[in-house]
């Protein structure tokens, strides 16, 4: 008799290890998308263990993955508001590169220059983005098949050519002023249209 209710204990607790370690699909997507919420936008984020993922509701499905996912998702993201707004994503205060001095770690200062690039870089597209919008216009300006006018189109588009040439140039000379630049070309552009009133 005792060697009966063993067994039947021993084939209860594995069915319950089983019950309890066999996971749905929807359990397996919601901490999955726990993990994933949890750590939205956040660079380095080791996120918590998950806590029980809850019953399915009406609209969602067991054995879907897709669904626990999103459950799990939108509860990390719930949890997550509150220290969102006072910590997580708490901007710091600006620091100029003069800012830092040998206390900072070198991290922070690797961080400001990557800044610096990212910012020289946005300018950069934008400068060239001007000059091909310049060059293009002048380049499709009706010339109404008239030779003087597309001398005078060639000429400009020439100017164009030259400056964009020699920009580097002009920033080195003026410490990478690149509104001055722009006036270069503003110049070039305005005397263009000049030049097409008077013919």
């Amino acid at each position: 008799m005792k060697i009966l209710s063993r067994k039947i204990l021993l084939l209860f607790s594995l069915f319950a290890i089983k019950l309890i370690i066999a996971q749905t699909k929807f359990e397996n997507g919601y901490f999955a998308g726990y993990s994933a919420g949890y750590c939205q936008d956040v660079v380095n984020c080791i996120p918590p263990n998950p806590p029980l993922p809850p019953n399915p509701q009406q609209n969602e499905n067991s054995d879907s993955y897709k669904d626990g996912y999103n459950r799990g998702f939108s509860d990390a993201l719930k949890v997550n508001k509150g220290q969102n707004d006072r910590e997580r994503y708490k901007t710091s205060k600006y620091k100029s590169i003069d800012d830092f001095d040998d206390s900072d770690n070198s991290s922070n200062v690797n961080q400001m220059l990557l800044l610096a690039l990212k910012k020289k870089q946005e300018i950069e597209k934008r400068v060239n983005k001007t000059f091909q919008e310049t060059y293009d216009e002048i380049k499709n300006y009706n010339d109404k098949d008239s030779d003087s006018l597309k001398n005078i189109k060639i000429e400009y588009l020439k100017k164009i050519e030259n400056l964009a040439n020699n920009s580097s140039l002009i920033l080195k000379k003026t410490d990478g002023d690149y509104k001055y630049l722009i006036s270069l070309l503003q110049k070039i552009y305005d005397e263009f249209y000049v030049k097409v009133e008077e013919n």
